[in-house]
């Protein structure tokens, strides 16, 4: 049985939905990034044969593409441009299924990733609730947490007061 269904006893109810929140925003945007990413691979291809129209390739002769052809027939970028425009040959299924799918992997791993940091601070109290050390940095652990800013808080607290302290001796004596 998965883990999802007996978390720890340490979790309260809204850590619990948290993670659940978070789980879910990842396989959402997954799927999400599946979806668009395999109709996007789909019409890139099928926009290839209006483009080599545009570019004048003759696609029924047989010439490099890019599974075929070596770095030396491509040759830069503009040859990398007519080799991927060959690649939509009327009858070359492979390369459709290479497209779809190659944009659909993309994009899902994107959409997956870009969800979890997206929610990533929904985790936050479940991850320091079990540490046994308080997180600081090396400068923390120096300098004592927080002195400077106490320091100066301090100070300033004391310079309001006793400005405030000015004000109300000077209207006394105005009046």
């Amino acid at each position: 049985m998965s883990r999802a269904f007996t978390p720890p006893d340490t979790m309260t109810k809204a850590d619990i939905k948290n993670v659940a929140d978070v789980r879910r925003a990842v396989w959402t945007g997954g799927f999400t990034g599946l979806g668009s990413g395999l109709l996007f691979g789909f019409c890139f291809h099928s926009s290839l044969v209006p483009l080599a129209k545009v570019l004048k390739i003759d696609l029924k002769v047989k010439g490099p593409d890019l599974m075929t052809a070596s770095s030396k027939e491509i040759g830069g970028v503009t040859g990398f441009g007519k080799a991927l425009v060959a690649s939509a040959r009327p009858k070359s299924l492979n390369h459709r299924f290479l497209f779809t799918f190659f944009f659909g992997a993309i994009w899902s791993f994107v959409g997956a990733s870009t969800a979890g940091k997206n929610t990533k601070h929904l985790m936050q109290d479940v991850y320091l609730r079990g540490s046994d050390q308080e997180m600081m940095t090396e400068y923390q652990k120096i300098n004592g947490p927080g002195t400077e800013d106490t320091q100066a808080h301090t100070q300033e607290l004391q310079n309001i007061t006793g400005y405030q302290n000015l004000v109300k001796e000077s209207r006394k004596q105005n009046r």
